[in-house]
């Protein structure tokens, strides 16, 4: 038989983690729910001649649909202050149909109490080490640290995530909790392509 690569044994790990975080979500959100992200933050750092990338962090986001109304509901109801007020953030929205729009697929913390759920996804401590053997044992692009850096959490980490993703479908842990086949988005901070939607891979 043969032994277990580092990526291997880190991707097993994390992916009991990560099923473990789905079931904790309670029962009365997850009837509700229509959405879940797996957000990778690899949010660069430095100056902009001399950036930095790495893992800070790998959770999870969801929404379900009733926040989703309430956000609705207070785009419609108090749009002024958003595009003119005390929070100037209409510009970036583009408009309050725009804003509705996006606010079903990101989390957009238009107050303290409207956003999204955010659940860590524990795993032990030698997962780190399987972790970090992976990363050192990629073959990259290039030999910039920094490209190196960006490239493995953009490109190599996210890929996996991408497959880990799948396997929640195909073992229908997704199926199971939540009653049916939600959106499940893979998304990477710090990326040059758009997030992907895993549940319109695998799903027919």
């Amino acid at each position: 038989m043969n032994e277990l690569t580092p990526k291997e044994i880190f991707s097993m790990v994390f992916y009991g983690g990560l099923k473990d975080a789905i079931n904790s979500i309670s029962d009365e959100e997850a009837k509700d729910m229509y959405i879940c992200k797996l957000i990778i933050d690899n949010m660069s750092y430095g100056s902009t001649t001399n950036r930095y990338y790495d893992i800070e962090d790998v959770h999870l986001e969801y929404n379900t649909n009733t926040v989703l109304q309430e956000q609705i509901n207070e785009i419609n109801c108090n749009w002024e202050k958003y595009n003119t007020g005390e929070r100037v953030w209409g510009w970036t929205f583009g408009g309050k149909d725009k804003a509705i729009v996006r606010a079903k697929t990101e989390n957009l913390f238009f107050t303290d109490e409207l956003h999204w759920g955010w659940i860590s996804i524990d795993i032990p401590f030698f997962a780190y080490k399987s972790y970090l053997e992976w990363k050192t044992q990629t073959d990259y692009t290039d030999t910039d640290e920094a490209t190196k850096n960006y490239e493995f959490s953009a490109i190599h980490f996210k890929n996996e995530m991408i497959e880990l993703a799948k396997k929640l479908f195909e073992e229908k842990v997704i199926l199971q909790k939540f009653g049916k086949n939600i959106a499940f988005i893979v998304e990477c901070i710090e990326d040059e392509e758009d997030p992907i939607n895993v549940s319109g891979i695998t799903v027919a």
